[in-house]
């Protein structure tokens, strides 16, 4: 074939070109991009639907590491397996509670059985009480009739209980979580590695360091979380049974476990305790009221600082956002879980966006002190500015240096004359004086 031939072929080829590319160009990415964000809302709608299961989940992973923590010193201390340490601490744990339940539940039992029973009497005496007050007749036209109330509560129970509607649903869902965290914590590594897969190699190691801040992070604050119930607990049954409030050691029991949920929980396990004291006039009410308000003014200016000074601790506005927010979206499992699920919100965020994205260099969590304003700013920019103050210490101390090393006859700053002028106008002055006093 001539190379004429060739050579128009290709001249054909480069004349169509530029007027396809463009369009198959632009067309393949908008396909990507709607393929992009379809996915993505496809991925959202499926994690909603499982929500509840995922929640679930990450309870029991609460548990695994509350399991392999405790047994930490076991493996460390005797070199045993990760099953071997599990399996002595899955029977500690039901060791401890049997004792426990052998030794509390003839008290408390009846204590809660009674309580259950005095809640509604409690109830009335109050409101019984308020009318007769000379504002009780403004207040409780302001409050809804119990009709409403009880509609209310039923439809709040409702929404508030949907993930556990039935005794049963709540019994199996715990369960499930409990063998889970059996499950991870026996044999961890296997499904750490199964999510540090996902991650491209590039990031593994990455991810690996974003799974151990998570994991050590939730231990902490579990450790902490802990030894704030039984201490909130003790202190709120010690002091009830002070007062002499009525079924202190089923009150305090409520008050330990409810102190897992922090600010709210404290609030709701005061609310039968007033009630209760109640029974037997206003006057213990405010004995009990007192009480728990003293036990929290401990919990937040004594035990929190220090027990939660070598512990993970959120700030109180995010603390209480995230109950909301999680109690609104899921229920009853949103409000438990609310806090442990807004720290490792706060890791992921910290580690991934503003470390790796911005370039920041901050820790997993928030510091216990707040930092200078200098520690926020990104590495680059405070490397720009200790170069910048490295130069300006250079030009200071060679100035100095060139100060020291100047002649003695030099002119001082701030001198128009010369030394040697200086020098030659002082006989003629002396002179002049001598002349002018003889």
């Amino acid at each position: 074939m001539p190379a004429s031939a060739d050579t128009s072929a290709e001249s054909e080829l480069d004349a169509s070109s530029p007027e396809e590319s463009p369009f198959s160009g632009f067309t393949r990415r908008t396909w990507i991009v709607v393929a992009t964000v379809v996915s993505v809302v496809l991925l959202l709608i499926l994690l909603w639907q499982l929500m509840q299961v995922l929640l679930v989940v990450f309870a029991g992973l609460l548990f695994a590491i509350f399991l392999r923590g405790v047994a930490r010193p076991l493996r460390s201390r005797f070199q045993l397996g990760d099953g071997i340490s599990v399996t002595l601490v899955l029977v500690g744990i039901f060791a401890l509670l049997g004792g426990l339940g052998a030794l509390i539940a003839p008290s408390v039992g009846p204590q809660i059985e009674e309580m259950a029973a005095r809640l509604p009497g409690a109830t009335e005496r109050a409101i019984e009480s308020i009318r007769a007050q000379p504002w009780g007749p403004w207040i409780i036209e302001q409050t809804p009739d119990p009709e409403q109330l009880v509609d209310r509560a039923g439809d709040l129970a409702a929404n508030f209980f949907g993930a556990f509607a039935t005794t049963i649903g709540a019994l199996v869902n715990t369960l499930f979580a409990l063998v889970l965290g059996v499950y991870l914590a026996i044999n961890p590594g296997l499904y750490r590695q199964g999510i540090v897969l996902l991650v491209p190699k590039g990031r593994r190691e990455r991810a690996e360091e974003i799974v151990q801040a998570v994991t050590s992070n939730l231990w902490q604050w579990l450790l902490g979380q802990f030894i704030m119930m039984v201490m909130v607990g003790v202190l709120t049954g010690i002091g009830l049974a002070i007062a002499g409030v009525p079924l202190a050691g089923g009150l305090a029991l409520i008050a330990g476990l409810f102190e897992f949920v922090p600010i709210v929980g404290p609030l709701a396990a005061a609310v039968p305790g007033i009630l209760i004291a109640f029974t037997l006039g206003p006057l213990m009410a405010l004995y009990a009221l007192i009480v728990y308000v003293v036990v929290q003014q401990l919990e937040s200016n004594v035990m929190v600082p220090v027990i939660m000074k070598k512990m993970v601790s959120l700030p109180p506005a995010l603390t209480l956002s995230a109950t909301v927010i999680f109690g609104v979206l899921f229920g009853l499992p949103g409000v438990i879980l609310a806090t442990p699920l807004a720290l490792v919100g706060v890791i992921l965020v910290r580690m991934i966006y503003v470390n790796d994205v911005l370039g920041d260099n901050v820790p997993p969590v928030p510091a216990k002190k707040p930092r200078k304003m200098a520690e926020l700013l990104p590495e680059s920019a405070r490397e720009h500015i200790a170069d910048r103050m490295r130069g300006r210490d250079r030009s200071s101390a060679a100035s100095e240096t060139a100060i020291e090393d100047a002649p003695s006859d030099a002119p001082a700053e701030g001198d128009g004359a010369p030394a040697d002028a200086t020098s030659d106008a002082t006989p003629d002055a002396t002179d002049a004086s001598r002349s002018s006093h003889p």
